[in-house]
């Protein structure tokens, strides 16, 4: 997936690239080019799941697997939350 800044829709960056950049050339914020949708029946299933389940869940919609690994992301969402 690649994030689009705000200010000028030219430019985009990878997850890492917006994750170190911090804030796209010339202002404006990273923004997803895309909004995945959930999986079916994910909302029907979230008192199943834990909240670290559903925050890697969540934030593997938008971090792409050859960015960052499973363990990673796991550890990411772990810490965070």
């Amino acid at each position: 997936m690649l994030y689009r800044s705000t200010a000028d829709p030219a430019h985009c960056a990878t997850f890492r690239e917006a994750v170190l950049n911090g804030t796209p050339p010339g202002g404006g914020l990273y923004m997803p080019t895309e909004a995945p949708r959930l999986p079916d029946g994910f909302s029907a299933r979230l008192g199943e799941r834990s909240v670290e389940e559903i925050g890697f869940a969540l934030a593997r919609l938008f971090i792409a697997t050859d960015e960052m690994s499973d363990a990673e992301l796991e550890a990411v969402v772990r810490y965070t939350l």
